[in-house]
C-alpha cells in the first residue's frame, strides 16, 4: 500500500469517527436540555409550592380574617391591608408560577391562572384590588388569562 493510499484511508476513519463523534456529541447535549428542561420545571413548581406555603401560613395567622373574606363580610382597615397581603401572596406565586411555566410547558400556564381565579372566587375578592400590583411587575399577560377565567364570576 502507497503512502497516498494509506493516507486516503485514515482520512476516511477520521472522518467517520467525526460523523459518529458529532452524532454522540447531539445525543449529550439533547439528553442534557432534557434534564434541563426537567430541572427547571421542578424549580418552577417548587417556587409555586414556596409561595402557596407562604399564603397557607398568612391564612392560619390570621383565621378570622380568612373566613370574613370567606363569607364576604366587612373587613376594617386593618384587616384590609392583611387581606390584601395575603391574597397577593397566592397571586404572585400564580403569576410567577404562570410566567415560568409558559416559557417550558406552555400548555400547563394555565393551570396557574385557574388556580388563582379559584383563589379570588373563594375568598369573594376582587381581582381589581391586587391588578395594579401584578401590572407594575410585569404579569399583564397573567391578569389577561385570569379575567377571562373570571369573566363568568360577577363582581371580580
Amino acid at each position: 500500500m502507497d503512502h497516498l493510499a494509506f493516507a486516503q484511508l485514515l482520512g476516511s476513519y477520521g472522518e467517520f469517527i467525526g460523523a459518529i463523534s458529532v452524532v454522540a456529541t447531539l445525543v449529550y447535549l439533547s439528553i442534557q436540555v432534557r434534564q434541563n428542561t426537567k430541572l427547571a420545571t421542578v424549580q418552577v413548581n417548587n417556587s409555586a409550592i414556596e409561595g402557596y406555603a407562604r399564603f397557607r401560613e398568612q391564612q392560619n395567622l390570621h383565621p378570622l380574617i380568612v373566613v370574613k373574606m370567606q363569607q364576604g363580610a366587612e373587613l376594617t382597615e386593618e384587616e384590609d391591608v392583611i387581606a390584601v397581603n395575603l391574597i397577593s401572596e397566592a397571586l404572585f406565586a400564580s403569576a410567577i408560577a404562570f410566567e415560568n411555566t409558559r416559557k417550558l410547558e406552555p400548555g400547563d400556564a394555565n393551570r396557574y391562572s385557574r388556580t388563582a381565579a379559584g383563589i379570588l372566587r373563594r375568598y369573594n375578592w376582587s381581582l381589581a384590588r391586587n391588578a395594579p400590583l401584578l401590572e407594575a411587575a410585569g404579569y399583564s399577560e397573567f391578569l389577561d388569562e385570569v379575567r377571562a377565567r373570571l369573566a363568568d364570576s360577577p363582581g371580580h
